[in-house]
């Protein structure tokens, strides 16, 4: 093995993609923190659908709860992305989703990507995006459809996409990382080329809500970029954060999901932000 590059961690185990000497030899493996290493799939093996892997994985993400693991990987010459799923962290995957269940929606579409996922349960979440190359890259226009899917049990739901309402009242142009941790599902929300929103999507009654945006006043200071702290960011009932206040300090913040109806109460810089639901139950 001569160079392992994406990576994913949660708490014990770590899962990553590697190349042999070449970028034509490639695959995704599993260390479980003690030593064993499993090899998920690599460019030798065939994808769910029968064709070959190529040598592009990416995005490899173990689930904090169960064996699952998912990761990013494209087959049949590299034409056709997919989301798989290895639900007990060995060769025997499930395929998540691929380019079929996300057909381009205008001739204007020049690319689509399925990626970013994580993994909870044995339930996913990733982001899609169809692109427009001859649109200036990360502005209106550029990205003619996005969304934020979630698989469960071999059904995909749409959790948001370009014509949802936000609650910020706005419509993203394009979606971040996501993450899942039980009932929650947290993903950024893009507005030419800058993410300006955290939202948290309950699952168990389809709320949603804004825990941080640009240029939210947290003790005095304005909140002038937002970014996920690292995946997975969203465990437990806690969402890990990194703040740029004044567009000089970055902070790093947590938030607790409390079934509460309040906003959001800050319990002092770097500390614990207690963002409290308006309706539903928490884990």
């Amino acid at each position: 093995m001569s160079t392992a590059e994406g990576f994913g961690f949660d708490g014990v185990r770590t899962a990553f993609d590697a190349k042999f000497n070449s970028d034509s030899s490639r695959g995704v493996y599993l260390e479980d923190g003690f030593g064993g290493l499993t090899k998920l799939a690599d460019t030798s093996d065939l994808a769910p659908d029968g064709t070959a892997f190529t040598a592009d994985f990416d995005s490899p993400m173990p689930g904090a709860n169960g064996p699952g693991v998912v990761f990013e990987g494209f087959s049949n010459g590299g034409s056709n992305n997919g989301i798989y799923l290895a639900p007990n962290g060995t060769t025997t995957l499930t395929t998540v989703a691929t380019l079929a269940d996300f057909p381009a929606i205008s001739a204007d579409v020049d690319s689509i990507d399925l990626g970013e996922p994580d993994v909870d349960a044995g339930r996913v979440v990733f982001s899609t995006r169809q692109n427009d190359f001859d649109q200036p890259f990360n502005t209106p226009g550029s990205t003619p459809a996005a969304s934020v899917a979630f698989w469960e049990n071999g059904s995909l739901t749409t959790i948001a996409d370009q014509d949802t309402v936000l609650p910020n009242g706005q419509t993203a142009d394009f979606f971040g990382e996501s993450a899942i941790a039980g009932d929650y599902i947290a993903f950024g929300v893009f507005e030419s080329g800058v993410r300006t929103a955290i939202v948290l999507h309950d699952l168990s009654d389809g709320t949603q809500y804004s825990v941080f945006e640009l240029g939210q006043v947290i003790d005095g200071r304005e909140v002038t970029g937002i970014s996920f702290y690292s995946r997975p960011f969203l465990s437990d009932g806690y969402l890990a954060v990194d703040l740029t206040f004044d567009n000089t300090d970055d902070i790093i913040y947590r938030a607790a999901i409390i079934p509460e109806p309040t906003s959001l109460a800050m319990l002092g810089i770097g500390g614990l932000l207690v963002a409290r639901r308006r309706h539903g139950r928490a884990n």
